[in-house]
């Protein structure tokens, strides 16, 4: 039960990640005048919190509860910068 979390939690992560690095990369191709900085911020501040979250999925929880919790966690936070970045990117617009 455990290592299905993390590996579920993995997956979730990946396709917030892949969401935003496909539509940075868009912005980035298609405006060459578009700030970068703000550009690739939310993917890069999205990476350094998902993988040391995804240490803490395999190494911390002893029980359900605490997997679930860091599942929680990291799905709510993958949800989070996802919608964060696609907001940003609308307003730019």
């Amino acid at each position: 039960m455990l290592q299905i979390l993390a590996y579920a939690g993995d997956a979730l992560s990946v396709v917030a990640l892949s969401i935003m690095f496909s539509l940075s990369l868009a912005v980035h191709r298609n405006d060459r005048t578009a700030n970068r900085v703000r550009i690739w911020l939310v993917p890069a501040l999205a990476v350094l919190v998902s993988f040391p979250l995804g240490y803490v999925a395999r190494t911390w929880p002893t029980e359900a509860v605490e997997a679930g919790l860091v599942f929680g966690a990291r799905a709510f936070l993958a949800s989070m910068f996802a919608i964060a970045h696609l907001s940003s990117m609308q307003r730019r617009g």
